[in-house]
């Protein structure tokens, strides 16, 4: 069971969309249908990172007092353009829990 936890914190009352793992052509992983956001700053992403993190469920077992319930997704894509060689370049981060 997949959820976008993004699509949640805009949309608290609405069941979001079937979401599925997918590999595009260049072999890279991403989710099909996820909510993308744009952030402008470090700042904005730390914002963005804890607004998602906040929306996980965590509880206490035997074994950890905060053991998480569900495994996370969490990918920055970097978009730089270089303006001495009028190149874009792309790069992508993925910090999985």
């Amino acid at each position: 069971w997949v959820v976008d936890l993004y699509f949640k914190l805009d949309n608290p009352r609405g069941e979001g969309p079937k979401l599925d793992i997918k590999m595009d052509a260049n072999k890279q992983v991403f989710i099909k249908n996820a909510v993308v956001k744009t952030v402008e700053s470090e700042g904005g992403l730390a914002q963005l990172f804890e607004s998602g993190n906040a929306m996980r469920h965590v509880g206490a077992t035997k074994m950890n007092a905060e053991s998480s319930r569900s495994h996370s997704i969490f990918s920055i894509m970097v978009e730089v353009y270089h303006k001495a060689t009028k190149k874009t370049s792309f790069g992508k981060l993925s910090l999985i829990d």
